[in-house]
């Protein structure tokens, strides 16, 4: 329905039963019912009062979009009021008129006070509309004056400051000039206001009674009391003086002592109390700060008991206000004194629990620095509790708390700054050089952990808030953080959700190295882990691993990778023991498709760059064997306690990687992840060793072109693994019945060995052309030819491309290849096997075993022990050599020949 058909319609009278059913209409129908209507007025004076009521909380509850529907609706409004009122006054009279606000109902009141908070100007003027209907009332015939004041006091329910004004200034006036200082009438309006107070901020009206401002109040009036046609009555500082000093004078300390206070503290205004009237300020506290512990804590307690007395005189609000004017007075100095002890002191504490907010709220209004009053103070009383915290006696710790109150004292902090610090994080932005986080640099374990729970669990709650988790983000990067990553990534991944950890993985910040810091340690509580795979929802294990065990490229955590594999190995494999289905799912998956990110290929078998080195001499490298997540999975089922455990996981492993029962059919997964499990047979206990046989006697069966047993004799030889004899035994008792399989072992031996031979002599050519380009001058340089510049340029080349430690790599290449040969040929004939003593016979027997060795012998990168070792070992083959044997006499030409200096006899 358009504007013009509601202002253009007709209606009838309405009687109370249809405002009733007005109540719940639609605003369209109430404009329309209420537009120019006539009112069927009850005859009876509590049916008429009802009427009234109803019709208020109509006409408060029409509203409008536009502006022009709101001007329109407040017309309706305030037109259909007087009109019923006009008819009520007419029937009734004016002494019902003037007893009406006695009968308003609670629900109107309420409805009139949410009109009075709010900006709608419809609602304000119904308000004062019927304030100024009833305050006219007063003056007719027949109008009971005793009344009238009660009536009158029911509009303070509306607990709006301009008319709660208007009001007490009224009445003062009239009962005042009447009946002296003697009426009841003013000191009921304070009982009321009292009780208010009780329940609702009445501190607005307070204000307008303190300030007593007559422009303003007059401008107030006009405002408002303008829709109830009553003309305010012209003021001057005298009458407002007057009013106000009658209120202060009847709201005393001891009848009305909440009162009091709220109108003590409205009479101080927007303005800072000066440091030398607030009461909290007294000549012991801006002294300078006692060097003397006994001292210092006496003078602290002497200004925490003068607070604290003052809480219990003044009214909350007043304290408050006098504690952050003293902050905003005093503060931020250079001038450290007692008070910046008892401010801290009492804000730790913070006995009343009502004052530790407001005075936050205040302080981080400051401009902050770390070595300013009071700032200063607080980063103290953190490390005193770090002190406390770390020390064998506590009670020891020089502290600003007297003897006789230090136990309680220090029994309680740790509870009193965590819950500060809360609150400081709450009121400042996340920042590493802020306020809470200098503090928390200082702070004990207890109160980062506390710190970051309450981040995580508020984080878990709101994850759409930038700002808290800027929060989480910020204190797992700090420095502080990382000496307790032991103690704080296990509070993580026990109550972060999984919304949580996403975000943070996928904010890539730098706090995410904390995780490889406490998951990367060499000692993490197992505990930590297994809670992980048992209790935590897998898709947050699957985010987490996942995480740890991509590529990344800072070093610190390509560092911790491997140990974090490691304790993720050993958690895994004791709840696969126990048939735990995510331990086994893991365990699937590493022994499958995921055996390059958990059990790491050996180095040799990666594909060596294209060079124009002799492939001979580039592709020998060495093999880890020893810290690779095979190593880890390999000790840790030979680590459990229970035997049938081994075989269960064995026979399930072997069952993977077999592909059947056929000798023929190749593995299920890389030949080189054989090797490297073969490698770990020293570790092996029972069960592990007889998995590790299957594979040996599947691969050698398939072995069709001996590459089984060759690349097994490079980890024999190159690989980090200890305790090779047994292996090397097992091995060749089995191919020892194999055909040409000695002699692929011989050649390989051999290949080893003169490769290795040749990247060591390499090195030392390396080495001197290093030596000669350092002891080439510029000049030199300058007065040669071209050759001999260009030559130089490449020892220059040379030198770029080599790294620290690189001359380590040929060495221990050659120690390993010596330890080989060592095993084999200073073997004890009487325990060696008939397999060992056949190979040895066989590489003394061979002329290429001789060349290499005098090379390395006569090679300046080896050391005393290992050429001691070398001359063993061409001793113990010449030994074997009968005399008149060709390859005697061709050994010892060999030797002469390439190192005529040394002397083996």
């Amino acid at each position: 329905m358009d504007l013009h058909s509601l202002l253009n319609e007709s209606t009838p009278d309405l009687s109370l039963g249809d405002v009733q059913a007005l109540v719940d209409a639609d605003n369209n129908e109430k404009l329309r019912r209420l537009d120019d209507a006539v009112f069927d007025v009850p005859v009876g004076g509590p049916e008429g009062y009802l009427l009234l009521d109803v019709l208020v909380q109509v006409l408060l509850s029409i509203t409008g979009d536009t502006a022009l529907d709101q001007q329109y609706a407040r017309t309706v409004a305030l037109s259909g009021l007087r009109r019923c009122l006009v008819r009520l006054v007419r029937r009734h009279g004016y002494a019902w008129l003037a007893s009406y606000p006695l009968h308003v109902s609670d629900a109107t009141w309420q409805a009139l006070r949410g009109a009075s908070s709010s900006s709608n100007s419809k609602d304000m003027a119904l308000l004062f509309h019927l304030y100024g209907i009833v305050l006219g009332a007063q003056q007719r015939p027949g109008v009971d004056e005793a009344v009238w004041a009660d009536a009158m006091l029911c509009f303070l329910k509306a607990n709006c400051a301009p008319l709660s004004h208007h009001l007490w200034v009224t009445l003062c006036r009239r009962f005042d000039n009447n009946n002296g200082a003697t009426s009841p009438v003013p000191r009921r309006f304070i009982e009321c206001v009292a009780a208010m107070a009780l329940r609702m901020d009445v501190s607005p009206t307070l204000k307008l009674l303190a300030k007593a401002d007559p422009a303003q109040i007059d401008a107030q009036w006009d405002q408002f009391l303008g829709a109830a046609r009553v003309k305010p009555t012209a003021l001057d500082h005298q009458d407002l003086m007057l009013a106000k000093m009658r209120f202060d004078a009847l709201v005393t300390r001891s009848t009305f002592p909440r009162l009091f206070h709220e109108f003590a503290l409205a009479e101080l205004g927007d303005t800072p109390v000066a440091r030398d009237k607030n009461p909290l300020m007294m000549a012991t506290l801006a002294g300078e700060i006692p060097m003397d512990d006994e001292e210092r804590g006496r003078v602290v307690q002497v200004g925490l008991q003068h607070w604290r007395r003052l809480v219990g005189s003044l009214a909350p609000r007043l304290f408050l206000r006098y504690m952050c004017d003293l902050i905003a007075v005093q503060y931020p100095t250079d001038q450290k004194s007692v008070l910046d002890l008892v401010l801290v002191h009492f804000m730790v504490m913070d006995t009343f629990k009502v004052h530790q907010e407001a005075m936050v709220d205040a302080l981080a209004r400051l401009t902050y620095h770390s070595l300013s009053a009071p700032f200063y103070a607080f980063t103290r009383v953190f490390q005193y509790a770090r002190d406390v915290h770390l020390a064998s006696d506590p009670l020891k710790v020089p502290s600003d708390m007297d003897a006789e109150r230090r136990e309680q004292y220090v029994a309680h902090l740790p509870v009193c700054l965590s819950r500060l610090l809360d609150k400081m994080v709450a009121r400042v932005a996340p920042e590493a050089t802020s306020w809470p986080y200098v503090c928390l640099q200082s702070a004990p374990a207890p109160i980062v952990e506390h710190h970051l729970t309450r981040i995580i669990d508020t984080v878990n709650n709101d994850t759409t808030d930038d700002r808290l988790f800027a929060h989480l983000t910020l204190t797992m990067s700090l420095p502080f953080a990382r000496p307790l990553a032991s103690q704080l990534i296990p509070l993580f991944l026990h109550r972060a959700s999984f919304e949580t950890l996403d975000r943070l993985l996928r904010s890539k910040h730098a706090a995410l190295d904390l995780f490889f810091v406490g998951l990367g340690a060499d000692y993490v509580d197992q505990r930590v882990l297994l809670e992980l795979l048992e209790e935590r929802p897998p898709a947050f294990t699957d985010r987490l691993v996942t995480f740890l065990q991509r590529p990344h490229a800072s070093k610190l955590r390509r560092d911790r990778q491997a140990t974090i594999n490691a304790h993720l190995i050993q958690a895994m494999v004791t709840l696969a023991a126990q048939q735990q289905e995510i331990a086994l799912r893991y365990m699937d998956a590493m022994l499958t498709k995921d055996m390059d990110t958990w059990l790491a290929p050996p180095k040799a078998e990666k594909e060596a760059p294209a060079r124009r080195r002799p492939v001979l001499v580039d592709d020998k490298r060495t093999i880890a064997v020893q810290h690779t997540g095979m190593a880890m999975l390999v000790r840790a089922i030979a680590a459990l306690d229970d035997q049938d455990a081994q075989t269960w996981l064995t026979t399930r492993w072997a069952a993977q990687w077999l592909g059947g029962d056929d000798t023929q059919t190749p593995f299920s997964v890389p030949v080189s992840y054989v090797h490297q499990c073969l490698a770990l047979f020293a570790y092996s206990t029972t069960p592990l060793k007889a998995m590790m046989l299957q594979f040996l006697d599947k691969g050698l069966a398939c072995d069709t072109n001996h590459a089984f047993l060759e690349k097994l004799i490079d980890v024999l030889m190159l690989s980090d693994a200890p305790q090779l004899a047994r292996l090397t035994d097992t091995l060749l008792t089995r191919v020892a019945h194999l055909q040409g399989a000695m002699h692929a072992t011989i050649d390989r031996i051999l290949e080893n060995l003169l490769a290795c031979t040749e990247k060591l002599r390499l090195w030392e050519r390396t080495l001197r052309l290093m030596d000669e380009d350092s002891s080439t001058t510029d000049d030199d340089e300058n007065n040669n030819d071209n050759a001999f510049a260009d030559h130089a340029l490449v020892r220059k080349d040379i030198k770029k491309r080599i790294h620290p430690g690189a001359e380590r790599r040929p060495r221990i290449l050659v120690h390993r290849v010596l330890a080989f040969l060592a095993r084999i040929l200073l073997c004890d004939p009487t325990y060696a096997s008939p397999a060992i003593l056949d190979l040895r016979a066989a590489l003394i027997a061979t002329p290429l075993l001789y060349e290499p060795l005098a090379h390395l012998l006569n090679a300046n990168a080896v050391r005393a022990t290992t050429r001691d070792t070398l001359i063993l070992m061409i001793r113990t083959c010449l030994d074997h050599l009968p005399r008149h044997d060709p390859l005697y006499t061709y050994s010892r030409r060999i030797l002469t020949r390439i190192g005529p200096s040394l002397t083996i006899a």
